[in-house]
Formats: structure tokens, C-alpha cells, sequence
């Protein structure tokens, strides 16, 4: 790694270093890097836990456990300068002691690692909800059959280690190997954070046949539910789109319960529900700093009469707290499944989408 000067138009090396050199330990500091960094394994992550030691009969602690995107259970485990030779053996054995936790018991898990982080954790299943894009009404099963998945992270994997890996992965085992690798510039410190397990090569086909096998298996498992929403969401996007909104433009349809728009004005999103028992239309607002958040809800709140009229529906507002994003909602109760009047549903799904757009996008640019 070099890092490049252009004033001299030269480069200089960044020299690698070991996490002994630098006096890193795993717990104190690799661990606390990615748990509060999750995105550096290269997708979204949600940590649940860490030192998860919640298995009978055993005193064993894996060290980090997170939900992925599709509400699986992925077990991280990770080693500084050597990924040494039972790690793969290690990691396996914890994803078979975590295949039999229950939704009930992954919430808990989570509840009690927000309360060690000292973060309120009776939004816990509200989290997850929100994380996976499902709402709270939505038959959300996690864990589900045995789709756990392992992240294997070192600075060197031996060759014992990356061939069992890719063995496993041939007979269709999730196991991803990531290389961390400490750098220094003077007092400058960097990490480097790379897969080397599967090749970017073929992960994108080796991830395209993975989700089509696992659609094939939910539909027949969810069969009505999610083929009423991929229904739906298909009849009622074109009509979106003919009416210039612009918030939904190239939006990927997923069977769930929720679609996300494109961002807004500073990452703030709309979002649609389309539910049993109700369609829906929210306004996201989320910053980094949650004073910011909680001044840019308040300005709209005391709006929140000409803002109501303007949009012809009594709104239900949720300020946020923590990480977690205020709501503005309009929600229309009715029988969602009931496809005789998905045209109304669809009418009033656009009418206030339009309408969110139009009013709330110069009110959070006055916010900024």
C-alpha cells in the first residue's frame, strides 16, 4: 500500500505491520473495530451480539454473532496475525450450537447486548424489523433452517485453513474468509480489509444462484404471502413512475412488506407498507447525530397542523431515539390481501407519495 503526494507527484510506502507490533489485541480491539463498523465486511450486518456465550454444556464464547439482510444467523470469528489451524473447526462448531435458536431467543440476545452497550432495548425487535425492511406485522422467521453463515477474519489464513474453507464451500456451506492487515505512516495507523474468500470473480454468480435457490424454497414455504406482495408491488410501481415521482425510480421489488426509496434530501428516505391489514406511507428522517435528528423532527412537529391539512391525512409521528430513525406515517387500514381493490390501494398509495414528496422534501431542506 502506498499513499500517493501530489504536490511531488510521488508515492510513499505504507508499511505493513503485525497487530502484535502495534500492541492490538483481538477482544479490545479488532473485536470493538467491526462490531461498531459492520460495513467493513462489505455488506450490512446487523451485530447481535459479542463474547456470545449463551450454548449448554460449554464455556465456549464465539466472538461476534450478527443478522444478515435475510434474517440469517452469521457467526464472526476472528484472529489477529494468524489465523492458526482449527479456527474453520472452531467456527463450525458454533454455528451448530446457534442453528437451534429460536426468533424469541435472537431478540433476546439482542436485548441483552443493547442493554450492555447501555442503549434502550425495548426497540429491539423494532430494530430488527427495520433493519431487515419488514414491518412489525410481518411473519418474520430468523434462523431459518440451516442457512447459518460463518466470517472467518485474520491477517494470514494458512493453507490447511483456506482449503477447508473452499471445500465447505463446494458443498454449499457459507463460509467467507476476510484478510485485516494493520498498516503505519509515521504516526498514521490504516486497516485494510479485503475477501479473499470468495473471489469477487464469482461471488456475484456464486450469490445470483444462492438467491435464486433460497426464492424457490421461501415461495413454496410463503407461497401467499409473498407472491400477494410481489403482486402488488408490480401493479403499483409503473403507476408510481407515470406519475413523475421520482423517489422510486429503479427500485429492486423484493417480496416484503416494505420498499425504501432512493435517498432524499441527506439520506432521509420515503417508505411504502403494504400489509395484511393496512398500505402505508412513512417518512424517514435519520442523521448521524440524533440532537440534529430530534431538531429536524421538532421544526416539522410544530408545522404539524398546515403540514396534516396540506396532506389531507391525521399522521402518526415517532421522534426516534438512539440510532434509530424518526417516522412520519399516513396509514390507510383496509384488507391488503383483498386484490378486488388493490386499484383504490394503489390510488392512495401514489396520492401520498406525491404528496410526502412535495411537502416534506423543501421542509428538510430548510432542515439542513
Amino acid at each position: 500500500m502506498f499513499k500517493i503526494d501530489r504536490s511531488s507527484n510521488s508515492i510513499t510506502l505504507i508499511k505493513n505491520k503485525s497487530f502484535k507490533e502495534l500492541g492490538f489485541t483481538e477482544r479490545n480491539h479488532l473485536q470493538e473495530w467491526l462490531a461498531n463498523h459492520p460495513s467493513a465486511f462489505g455488506e450490512e450486518l446487523l451485530i447481535i451480539q459479542k463474547e456470545f456465550a449463551g450454548f449448554e454444556d460449554t464455556r465456549e464464547r464465539l466472538d461476534l454473532l450478527a443478522l444478515d439482510k435475510g434474517g440469517n444467523l452469521v457467526i464472526i470469528e476472528n484472529k489477529l496475525d494468524d489465523s492458526g489451524r482449527d479456527v474453520v473447526w472452531q467456527a463450525m462448531k458454533y454455528a451448530a450450537y446457534c442453528s437451534t435458536l429460536t426468533t424469541i431467543q435472537i431478540v433476546s440476545i439482542f436485548k441483552d447486548y443493547l442493554k450492555s452497550e447501555g442503549v434502550d432495548a425495548d426497540d429491539a425487535s423494532k430494530v430488527i424489523y427495520e433493519f431487515l425492511d419488514e414491518s412489525e406485522e410481518s411473519e418474520v422467521i430468523l434462523n431459518e433452517g440451516i442457512k447459518q453463515r460463518v466470517i472467518l477474519v485474520a491477517a494470514n489464513f494458512r493453507k490447511e485453513v483456506t482449503s477447508t474453507v473452499l471445500w465447505f464451500r463446494e458443498h454449499n456451506l457459507d463460509i467467507t474468509c476476510i484478510e485485516v492487515k494493520p498498516y503505519q505512516l509515521g504516526e498514521e495507523l490504516a486497516l485494510s480489509v479485503n475477501k479473499i474468500i470468495p473471489l469477487k470473480e464469482t461471488e456475484d454468480y456464486l450469490i445470483s444462484m444462492r438467491e435464486k435457490a433460497e426464492s424457490q424454497v421461501k415461495a413454496k414455504q410463503n407461497g401467499n404471502r409473498h407472491t400477494k406482495r410481489i403482486s402488488f408491488w408490480n401493479k403499483l410501481m409503473p403507476q408510481l413512475l407515470e406519475q413523475n415521482s421520482e423517489s422510486f425510480v429503479n427500485i429492486k421489488i423484493q417480496p416484503k412488506s416494505l420498499i425504501n426509496s432512493r435517498s432524499l434530501v441527506t439520506g432521509h428516505k420515503l417508505q411504502l407498507n403494504f400489509s395484511r391489514d393496512h398500505v402505508a406511507v412513512r417518512l424517514l428522517i435519520k442523521f448521524n447525530d440524533f440532537k440534529t435528528q430530534e431538531k429536524a423532527y421538532d421544526q416539522l412537529f410544530l408545522n404539524r397542523q398546515n403540514i396534516e391539512t396540506r396532506l389531507d391525512s391525521d399522521l402518526h409521528w415517532v421522534v426516534g431515539k438512539d440510532n434509530r430513525a424518526a417516522v412520519i406515517q399516513a396509514k390507510y387500514e383496509c384488507d391488503g390481501y383483498d386484490e378486488e381493490n388493490w386499484d383504490d390501494y394503489c390510488q392512495w398509495l401514489i396520492k401520498k407519495v406525491i404528496a410526502f414528496e412535495t411537502v416534506f422534501t423543501p421542509e428538510l431542506f430548510s432542515s439542513k
